[in-house]
């Protein structure tokens, strides 16, 4: 109900099958999706790391770890901390 509330324009792809083109087409601000659209993009994303350097590696591997430091401490209901010594 939130695009109908706040107006936001809603898009919806052509098929599972053409979801990631469809959301380049698209580029998205926000997206409401079931879990399965999110593995499909997070697959797509590490299939493509592969290609990618050293750099594009590392900082994807610290955002990862990043997330998972902030989430334990959200799910042990603690504040997270800021700390960007987060190990590569």
């Amino acid at each position: 109900l939130l695009p109908l509330i706040f107006g936001w324009e809603m898009v919806f792809a052509r098929s599972y099958e053409h979801l990631l083109e469809d959301l380049s087409i698209t580029q998205p601000t926000i997206m409401l999706a079931v879990p399965r659209v999110f593995e499909k993009i997070y697959h797509n994303l590490l299939e493509h790391l592969e290609q990618e350097g050293f750099i594009a590696k590392t900082l994807f591997k610290w955002a990862i770890n990043s997330f998972h430091h902030y989430d334990e401490k959200i799910q042990q209901n603690l504040a997270p901390d800021y700390n960007l010594k987060t190990s590569f």
